[in-house]
């Protein structure tokens, strides 16, 4: 329980917590505040009593809300500190996920049906720890306690990296086409799909490419631009001559479509110019990041100009070793045994 604090006019003073407010990006914890005027110890005592009753009467208002309301509360407490594309992947989960649970009191959980639910989940072993994520945080606002479900086991990604011939042949296909701009700068400078969409004439300057921000779709399914999700994401590329090329005449933005087209496109672009079907877009990047690292470029360039955030994810996901540059050193290893033999 709260203790009351004596303030210099004599009176009995006790703080509580109440919640957070986010504003311009910052958390700042906000406090209701029991005072008594009785400079005695009954003062102390009544000041406490209040803070007391008050946070009694608390809990049992929150023990009416239902995990769809927590949720729902949780996500408007959090829509000014989060990016547009976390706010709308929140919105996706809340529409999606929580049917069988979204009534049941979050002072009453049943861990035993939580857990039955989480299990039955079909979905990815990702999406599903992300639909707990946010159960988690939303509940936690109100019990201060971690609900402390088992998780699935997390799923290696099923990367395609492709090959020079395999870019060489859809580079060939889509030659001209207003996609080829948006394909060379996936693969040989790294971009991601909404900062290509968000790309200005004016980011080059000489053969240095700033990025600054990115194209993300709202929770209302429109697009705007946005300064990026992550600090690193903020980054200058140094591009070669054949991506120069794609800025010559232009003025604004480089790119014109909307990341969602920009993936139907080139979806449609893989079938049609018959590369494997598994070749996503941002498999562009793994392209990037494999082949700088066979080349032996080190570790911390590939992560500036990826604009990776930590060493960590671009070797867990990023740094594979390319089919093709595989084969030809380890033809290298099977002549020197040649040799021996």
């Amino acid at each position: 329980m709260a203790t009351a604090r004596k303030l210099p006019s004599g009176s009995w003073r006790v703080r509580v917590f109440s919640h957070y407010e986010y504003k311009d990006g910052k958390k700042t914890a906000r406090y209701e505040s029991f005072t008594c005027d009785d400079p005695s110890k009954a003062g102390k005592k009544e000041a406490e009593r209040m803070a007391a009753e008050w946070l009694f009467d608390r809990q049992r208002r929150a023990a009416d809300i239902t995990i769809q309301d927590a949720i729902e509360y949780y996500i408007r407490s959090k829509a000014g500190v989060l990016s547009p594309s976390t706010l709308t992947a929140y919105k996706s989960y809340q529409k999606n996920h929580y049917q069988d649970i979204e009534g049941m009191s979050i002072r009453s959980l049943d861990m035993v049906t939580l857990q039955s639910w989480l299990s039955a989940k079909t979905c990815s072993p990702k999406t599903t720890r992300n639909v707990y994520g946010l159960l988690n945080s939303a509940v936690k606002v109100y019990t201060r306690r971690d609900l402390d479900l088992t998780l699935p086991a997390a799923k290696k990604p099923d990367l395609h990296t492709p090959t020079d011939d395999e870019l060489k042949q859809l580079i060939n296909h889509i030659k001209g086409k207003d996609l080829e701009i948006a394909v060379v700068l996936a693969a040989f400078c790294s971009l991601r799909r909404g900062e290509i969409c968000a790309l200005e004439a004016s980011d080059l300057n000489g053969d240095v490419l700033t990025i600054s921000k990115s194209m993300v779709e709202t929770p209302e399914g429109l697009y705007e631009i946005k300064q990026p999700k992550t600090l690193s994401s903020y980054r200058s590329v140094i591009v070669p001559e054949s991506v120069i090329t794609f800025f010559q005449g232009k003025e604004g933005r480089v790119f014109h479509m909307t990341p969602k087209i920009l993936s139907n496109r080139f979806r449609r672009a893989v079938r049609y110019s018959r590369v494997p079907n598994s070749f996503r877009f941002h498999d562009l990047r793994h392209y990037y990041a494999s082949i700088a690292h066979a080349l032996g470029v080190p570790d911390a360039y590939i992560m500036k100009t990826g604009g990776w955030k930590t060493d960590n994810v671009m070797k867990r996901v990023y740094r594979e070793a390319l089919s093709d540059k595989m084969r030809s050193e380890s033809e290298k290893v099977l002549e020197y045994i040649k040799k021996i033999g």
